[in-house]
């Protein structure tokens, strides 16, 4: 994150002090609808929440076993708590009541987690990869981003107006914006091309919808009704922002060295002088004001209950290749450091000028809402292996001297929503479900470096089926979801966090949810991994737990 967003590292006190004057704003009447006159309206809304979860099965030796991506294994024993947080989220708005709805939303979210502000279970020194904290200590990334942090979320300004008899409206600011219809396999679709992903939150809220789990960033985006059927809309971006994975040595991190937070890869150990280490150099990132736009065109079927949409985005990757430069002679060292030796460094690039033309449909079959979409990508970078660049070498972004493989892909998916009315189980009932996959059709640059033992075809599904119970006791109503994520195929060569990043594997996970008089909620929740192989980096994850949140 860039400093001049005004990300600054929350403390206790100042995580207990927001949380009470939000409380106080809502025990004095200042919180939801402040002002609601003839010309326009105020709100502010609040949500505080507790969460706690558990890890509920023991490290698995073959993680273990590996010692760049053990470290969040050695952290955590089964029965040890993986999450102890307070939130609060803070919505405020301002809305005319002129033909456009000319308004300004700011949101912004803090948060503490004790597990990630204390001591954990130490890491054997000789698997251990930050350095930068004793072996019992969470690095100070993970601290400020697992553990406590105030953050701005939504910061913009909306409006429109009447060109002849057509209108054109805008947001400016930092927001989301999505097209296309995914709606749980995010990083397959259209969406996946138009703004980051928060991969803490999608591990943390099991069956969490694409809209969910996608971050903002600064842009300015329209919309032109061109005709009653027709609609053109387009985007720039004005800021760049790499996807949020967890931080090295959390609970759901599966690599010790990733590129929010790493610090160095173990290359050898069990050396006399300890071991061999490869150190974190600087990374090439997308610049924030080029490159990343997009445009599309959208038509309705009002009478026939259809849309149809058409898109075009170039945008640059949100997650990095990973380089090395081993500045050691063969057999030798470049420097010896605490516990070891270093032979060079590696740095992670984010590629550029990446290509997606695609279409989507959604309508109705019976009752059912039924969406789909396909894509192609051009100068997409896929899953590489060995990238080596010499000493004093530059390793250009975008185009250029680059390595790593790309190639031309095929995506598709298609999604539901299917409601179900009162039986002798349920009062009511929900399925939503998304069922897709890819393809790498060419490999169009440096297919000497592409990972072979990754498919080259994948196809997975994510579904949710949540049975309700309307007012059991007074005031309440409860639900119960139930949540499937599976990769049918091998790890991917083109996503490797397709359908939860497994091989021949996924996730299920059950819960019960409540709301009681629309202002409380929670529940508790069970998330087991499993993997016909054995291949998934999360098989020893399994965890459960709760949370109540309360709305003002």
């Amino acid at each position: 994150m860039k400093k001049r967003c005004g990300f600054k590292p929350l403390g206790r006190r100042t995580a207990l002090s927001a949380a009470l004057l939000a409380l106080a704003a809502s025990q004095n009447g200042l919180a939801g609808e402040l002002v609601n006159n003839d010309s326009y309206t105020v709100r502010w809304d609040n949500t505080l929440k507790y969460s706690v979860g558990k890890r509920v099965s023991g490290p698995d030796p073959a993680i273990l076993a590996n010692p760049n991506t053990n470290d969040g294994d050695y952290s955590f024993a089964r029965g040890d708590l993986v999450t102890n947080r307070a939130d609060i989220l803070s919505e405020f708005d301002v809305v005319l009541k002129d033909k456009a709805n000319t308004g300004v939303s700011i949101s912004a979210a803090a948060w503490y987690d004790r597990v990630y502000n204390r001591a954990h279970r130490p890491i054997p020194l000789d698997q251990l990869n930050s350095w930068s904290v004793p072996n019992d200590q969470f690095t100070r990334h993970v601290r400020d981003v697992n553990g406590r942090r105030v953050e701005l979320l939504n910061a913009f300004v909306h409006s429109g107006f009447d060109i002849g008899e057509h209108n054109l409206s805008f947001r400016l600011g930092r927001h989301t914006l999505l097209w296309g219809e995914s709606l749980l396999l995010a990083t397959n679709g259209i969406a996946a091309g138009m703004g980051p992903v928060d991969a803490m939150k999608a591990l943390s809220l099991p069956g969490a919808t694409t809209k969910e789990i996608f971050m903002p960033v600064n842009q300015l985006s329209l919309a032109f009704s061109l005709t009653p059927q027709w609609d053109i809309a387009a985007y720039h971006q004005f800021e760049y922002r790499e996807t949020r994975v967890p931080g090295p040595g959390s609970y759901f991190s599966t690599g010790d060295m990733v590129f929010q937070g790493g610090e160095r890869i173990i290359a050898a150990q069990g050396l006399p002088f300890g071991n061999i280490y490869i150190e974190r150099g600087a990374d090439i990132k997308a610049p924030d004001s080029r490159g990343q736009w997009g445009i599309a065109a959208k038509y309705r079927d009002a009478e026939a209950g259809r849309d149809f949409g058409f898109y075009y985005l170039r945008y640059a990757d949100k997650t990095p290749q990973v380089y090395t430069q081993i500045t050691a002679a063969p057999g030798g060292v470049s420097g010896f450091i605490a516990g070891g030796a270093t032979i060079g460094s590696y740095f992670f690039l984010y590629p550029q000028k990446i290509e997606l033309a695609g279409a989507s449909f959604a309508t109705l079959v019976g009752d059912a809402n039924v969406s789909g979409e396909i894509s192609v990508r051009r100068n997409l970078p896929l899953m590489s292996v060995n990238l080596n660049v010499a000493p004093g070498a530059i390793a250009v972004n975008g185009s250029g001297n680059f390595l790593h493989a790309v190639g031309d892909t095929l995506h598709a998916q298609v999604s539901w929503i299917k409601t179900f009315g009162p039986s002798g189980l349920w009062d009511a009932a929900e399925f939503v479900g998304e069922i897709g996959g890819h393809r790498l059709m060419k490999v169009t640059r440096n297919d000497a470096f592409l990972d072979t033992t990754r498919v080259r075809k994948a196809f997975g599904t994510g579904m949710t089926f949540e049975p309700k119970w309307y007012q059991p006791l007074p005031g309440m109503d409860l639900t119960l979801p139930i949540n499937v994520s599976w990769n049918f195929s091998g790890p991917s060569v083109v996503d490797p966090a397709f359908a939860g990043g497994a091989a021949h594997g996924g996730s299920v996970s059950a819960g019960l949810k409540f709301t009681y008089q629309g202002k409380w909620r929670g529940g508790v929740n069970y998330t087991r991994y499993t993997a016909r192989d054995g291949a998934s980096p999360y098989l020893d994850r399994d965890y459960v737990a709760a949370n109540v949140s309360y709305s003002f």
